[in-house]
């Protein structure tokens, strides 16, 4: 049906199975595909999440000719961006979202003088999606890395951690500047509307949201006092 139309060429987004040769010969130039990372960086379903996790200062969307393999083929066009130090999944999906309609709106712009199928080139790496496994957490890791999970995973499934054999999501925190000296799970400082500091097995997480397992979200804060717990005690690693 699609090859009677006799189009030129075929747009996919956000289409997470692999097409077939003969549906990707029913245009003429082929099918196009926007991808939210730098390609070959973050080939799959979840490279906005990955991206964050892994703590990338720059993404991008790329729009790539469609091939047989998983994220694999030609690029026509890439639109490059800086990340936030604390912009979450979401965030960032919107971002480049817009960014995407733009870049793609630019191409379709006179297109058939303009195609380009620039081979990818670097170190390609895989964006799976992730699961309740991978959103624990535990605060005998870096406080960077705790904190990139946390707003890579925003959009779900929510970093986590156990207090007491509950998961508490964390949904909100930044980094402290300070290095850590303490035991990891130590409460450095409760302050208020800013939550709590706590040592990590590098560095200083501060925690300024959660959410405890069939609860609404609250302070961060709030939940210590719940648990009538200050600085000086510990949260288990």
């Amino acid at each position: 049906m699609l090859k009677a139309l006799g189009a030129d060429a075929a747009l996919v987004v956000a289409y997470g199975k692999i097409l077939k040769s003969d549906l990707l010969g029913a245009t003429r130039l082929g099918f196009l595909n926007t991808h939210f990372s730098l390609l070959p960086k973050y080939r799959g379903a979840a490279p906005i999440q990955w991206s964050l996790v892994k703590g990338e200062k720059t993404t991008a969307v790329t729009l790539f000719w469609l091939d047989e393999g998983m994220d694999t083929g030609p690029i026509q066009a890439v639109a490059e961006t800086e990340v936030g130090p604390n912009e979450d999944a979401p965030a960032l999906a919107a971002r480049l979202t817009a960014l995407g309609v733009d870049l793609v709106l630019k191409e379709f712009a006179g297109f058939d003088a303009s195609v380009r199928r620039v081979v990818q080139a670097g170190e390609p790496s895989l964006a799976p999606r992730l699961t309740k496994a991978d959103a624990k957490v535990s605060f005998d890791q870096k406080a960077a890395e705790i904190h990139n999970r946390v707003r890579g995973l925003r959009g779900g499934p929510i970093a986590y951690f156990e207090c007491k054999g509950v998961p508490v999501n964390l949904l909100k925190t930044s980094v402290e500047t300070e290095n850590g000296e303490g035991r990891p799970g130590t409460l450095v400082r409760v302050a208020g509307r800013d939550g709590f500091l706590i040592e990590c097995g590098v560095g200083k997480l501060w925690v300024h949201e959660v959410q405890p397992q069939g609860k609404k979200p609250l302070p961060a804060a709030d939940f210590l006092n719940g648990l009538r717990l200050k600085p000086g005690d510990r949260l288990p690693v």
